[in-house]
C-alpha cells in the first residue's frame, strides 16, 4: 500500500500573511480560506450559473481552445483503445462555450484546461488574485463540467 503525506495546513490565511508563510516554510503546505473574498469564489458559491455569468462578463470577445468528448467517455479525457486521444479540440467564445454547461439531455464532457487569464480576460485578474503574486506571474483557470483527467 502506498504511503501519502498529508501537507500542513494553514487556515484562513490572508494573503498579506503569505510572504512571511513561504519565508518561513521549508516544505509544501495548504492555504485554506486564502482567496474566500475573491467575487469569483462568492459568484461560484452562490451557483454554478453565477461563476459562468461572471466569467463570461470578464471573457474578451476572442476564441478560447477547449476539449470536448462524446457523453459515453463519462468525464474522461484520456486515451482510447488505440492509443489515440478520446475527444476533439474546438475553439469558441467563452460564453458559447459555457451555454454548453446548460443543456439538456446526455452532455459531452467541456473541459477549457490552463486558461490564460491575462490573455483571454478583462478585469478577472485585477479583481481575483493574491497582492504576494507578481501580476506579470502565470495566471491560469481551469473550467468544465464534470470532468476527470
Amino acid at each position: 500500500m502506498r504511503t501519502v503525506e498529508v501537507l500542513p495546513q494553514v487556515q484562513d490565511a490572508a494573503a498579506q500573511a503569505l510572504p512571511g508563510l513561504i519565508a518561513s516554510g521549508e516544505a509544501p503546505f495548504v492555504v485554506r480560506g486564502l482567496v474566500r473574498e475573491w467575487p469569483l469564489v462568492a459568484a461560484g458559491l452562490a451557483s454554478a450559473q453565477e461563476a459562468r455569468s461572471y466569467l463570461s462578463a470578464h471573457a474578451r470577445a476572442v476564441d478560447l481552445p477547449y476539449s470536448v468528448a462524446a457523453p459515453d467517455q463519462g468525464g474522461k479525457l484520456f486515451y482510447d483503445a488505440q492509443m489515440a486521444v478520446n475527444f476533439q479540440m474546438a475553439s469558441g467564445r467563452l460564453p458559447d462555450v459555457l451555454a454548453r454547461f446548460d443543456a439538456a439531455g446526455d452532455q459531452p464532457t467541456v473541459y477549457l484546461g490552463s486558461i490564460d487569464i491575462h490573455r483571454y480576460f478583462d478585469g478577472l485578474h485585477q479583481a481575483n488574485h493574491v497582492p504576494a503574486v507578481p501580476d506579470d506571474a502565470l495566471a491560469s483557470i481551469w473550467i468544465g463540467n464534470a470532468t476527470r483527467i
